[in-house]
């Protein structure tokens, strides 16, 4: 069994070379076996290859059974006398039925019980003592009454033995295996990750650093391995120019994952200072005992740059944005809440950025007029997702109302609005001019549809007659909407040609 296990685990790649190996190992020892028998009488002997041969059928496989067999079988063969038949009839029956049984068992030997390995053992020797019927003569009977008790008794039960003996080295076999399998993925995953990960033992020194690792501190592995982790992962913060306590010591503090602050500088061996973010985590035991620690970190050299661009950016924007005259805004759907208002909007309607709160401060402070009629339209604009602006009257912290126009620009999600953005416009001045001049149209549609003569507007340049007072339908009974353009006004109001070509 011992040497079982070496074969198999230096096993070739070749399943065929390996099973035959095995029935080489198998027959030898069938073979040896056979060298120390008991010898019944001359020509009749009896010994272990029974069991070594259905071992051979249960744990060697089908090359291995054939290879045994022909080895023990041909070494029985050479031996002779009486009982060549019988003997080579229980070398073949042993290993077929070994055979048979791994067949029935595929792939779950290793959790055979140990009484299933009995019957195994049972059934091979009770076709081994049925082969003793091929003894000349009466020879057989005789044989078989005189062993069938020590033969059960005692074959079956070694058997067992021997085949738990297997099965062990199969399960530890198969478990260093898996072991050998999860190391190696575990380097080549360390070793392929994109962030560099080092590792230490409970006493914070290095027994892991992958290639990222290396070239982030300067440190080879086999430089750094066994030092303490403080003098290769050396940190400061980036605005104090202060060293920052290492990760290792949080992570044993608390016994839970933390990450770095922001800021964090890593200074490489030669010197550099390279931007890093990182976490640190506990690496535990099967009992929850913490035995050392990973450390995953990564540049972020390229990652600063572009949030300063875009720091840039945004101050930039907001500069431009709260340097004009109108208020800016947007406002998230999700949490109901205006996430910014620019400050103009404390100018303009003496209200702070801070206390637009959310959706029921704009409806509360629009003008009762335009309320429901604003609201519903943008509603129903940015349910749709489509860009609109509307004009309303807008409370002013003080209580009085002024005009604003509000061009809204909507962000949808998965066909849901998600974000409102928009810019306000102070209009107050232009909508008092259009109430303005509403008024004085009014005023003189008024005076001249109450004068005592007949008035006629009509725009030459457009071709349309587009006026006509009261007096004026009463005069000559036709009405403006029946005068649509200039040709049927002078046919209609002065019938007579030549009267018509004069006028």
């Amino acid at each position: 069994s011992v040497f079982y296990g070496l074969i198999k685990w230096y096993r070739p790649k070749n399943k065929i070379y390996y099973q035959l190996i095995q029935g080489l190992w198998f027959g030898a020892v069938a073979v040896a076996a056979m060298m120390l028998p008991y010898i019944y009488a001359p020509g009749m002997i009896y010994d272990g290859r029974s069991v070594v041969l259905t071992l051979a059928g249960l744990w060697g496989g089908g090359y291995a059974t054939i290879v045994s067999v022909a080895l023990a079988g041909a070494y029985r063969v050479y031996l002779g006398g009486s009982g060549i038949w019988a003997g080579l009839a229980t070398i073949l029956f042993c290993g077929l039925t070994g055979l048979f049984f791994r067949q029935l068992f595929k792939g779950k030997l290793s959790d055979i019980k140990f009484f299933r390995f009995i019957i195994i053992g049972i059934i091979a020797h009770l076709g081994m003592l049925a082969s003793q019927l091929l003894l000349p003569e009466n020879e057989g009977l005789e044989v078989i009454s005189l062993l069938w008790f020590p033969v059960l008794l005692i074959f079956p039960v070694t058997f067992a033995f021997l085949a738990k003996g297997f099965q062990f080295i199969e399960r530890y076999i198969r478990s260093e295996q898996k072991i050998r399998e999860a190391e190696t993925l575990y380097r080549t995953t360390l070793q392929s990750i994109g962030d560099a990960v080092i590792s230490t033992d409970i006493e914070g020194r290095i027994n892991q650093m992958n290639p990222v690792a290396e070239q982030l501190t300067g440190w080879k592995f086999v430089d750094a391995k066994g030092k303490r982790l403080d003098k290769i992962f050396r940190i400061i913060n980036e605005e104090t120019r202060e060293e920052v306590e290492s990760p290792y010591v949080k992570v044993i503090q608390s016994g839970s994952v933390i990450g770095l602050a922001n800021h964090t500088l890593l200074i490489s061996k030669n010197g550099s200072e390279i931007p890093i973010a990182d976490s640190g985590a506990p690496i535990k035991n099967e009992n929850g005992e913490i035995t050392g620690v990973v450390l995953v970190f990564r540049d972020q050299t390229e990652e600063r740059e572009y949030q300063k661009k875009i720091a840039r950016s945004e101050a930039q924007y907001r500069e431009l944005v709260e340097s004009t005259d109108a208020i800016a805004w947007e406002y998230d759907v999700l949490i109901d809440k205006w996430t910014y208002v620019a400050p103009q909007v404390t100018e303009k309607l003496g209200w702070l950025p801070e206390e637009w709160t959310n959706l029921e401060f704009w409806k509360n402070n629009i003008h009762p007029d335009e309320r429901e009629s604003a609201t519903n339209y943008c509603f129903a604009c940015a349910a749709k997702g489509e860009q609109h602006s509307l004009e309303y009257r807008f409370k002013t912290k003080d209580g009085n109302y002024i005009w604003l126009r509000d061009v809204v620009a909507v962000e949808m999600q998965e066909n849901k609005p998600v974000k409102l953005r928009g810019v306000m416009f102070d209009i107050t001045e232009r909508k008092n001019t259009e109430i303005s001049l509403k008024e004085k149209n009014t005023f003189i549609q008024t005076v001249l549809d109450n004068l005592p003569i007949g008035i006629a507007l009509n725009k030459i340049d457009e071709g349309n007659a587009f006026y006509m007072n009261r007096r004026f339908e009463e005069i000559y009974g036709w009405k403006a909407s029946e005068l649509k353009d200039i040709p049927s006004f002078f046919e209609k109001v002065y019938p007579d040609k030549t009267y018509r070509e004069k006028i």
